[in-house]
């Protein structure tokens, strides 16, 4: 199969999971889910000072994205994630964004940030924290998880525009 090939089945991968996240309903919380168990979401304080609380998710499907600050795949990945966040907070969406920077200093992945014209809501990813979400230690990581909490996807390495839109259309 050719690159192309690859990529239309990765866009449809990405449509049929994330068009099946409302259909799906309890669960038990683990430390690392697996695909369709509960996430045990921490308590986590953004770099905006902001602090969430596992409360906080109850009701709401998110996407979550594992980066560093020195992968240039998270770059171009994470400026589709911009534009997805943009997009969302236009229309007032439901949609939980939530960066996880595998990075150590709050100072630096702040820097970051702001060079690159990022706003979506960013929080470091202890070893800790980032074991509540995934094993995997591959960045980017995006996660998809539906509204009860559950975990529909783990997607390893950039997402393409066409996937971001496809997100933000089934879940945003």
């Amino acid at each position: 199969m050719g690159l192309h090939g690859r990529a239309l089945d990765r866009r449809r991968v990405v449509a049929a999971a994330v068009g099946g996240l409302a259909l799906l309903s309890g669960a038990s919380a683990l430390a690392a889910a697996a695909k369709g168990e509960v996430v045990d979401f921490p308590p986590l304080q953004l770099l905006n000072g902001r602090r969430l609380e596992p409360g906080d998710w109850k009701g709401r499907a998110a996407l979550i994205v594992i980066w560093s600050t020195d992968c240039a795949y998270c770059k171009r990945h994470n400026a589709r994630l911009e534009n997805l966040y943009q997009g969302l907070q236009a229309r007032g969406s439901g949609l939980r964004i939530l960066g996880l920077a595998t990075d150590t200093d709050a100072g630096l992945v702040r820097n970051h940030l702001a060079a690159q014209g990022w706003h979506f809501p960013v929080a470091l990813a202890t070893p800790a924290i980032r074991t509540n979400f995934t094993d995997r230690r591959v960045v980017p990581m995006t996660l998809l998880i539906d509204r009860q909490g559950r975990l529909q996807l783990a997607i390893p390495g950039e997402l393409s525009e066409q996937d971001m839109q496809t997100i933000g259309e089934q879940l945003g």
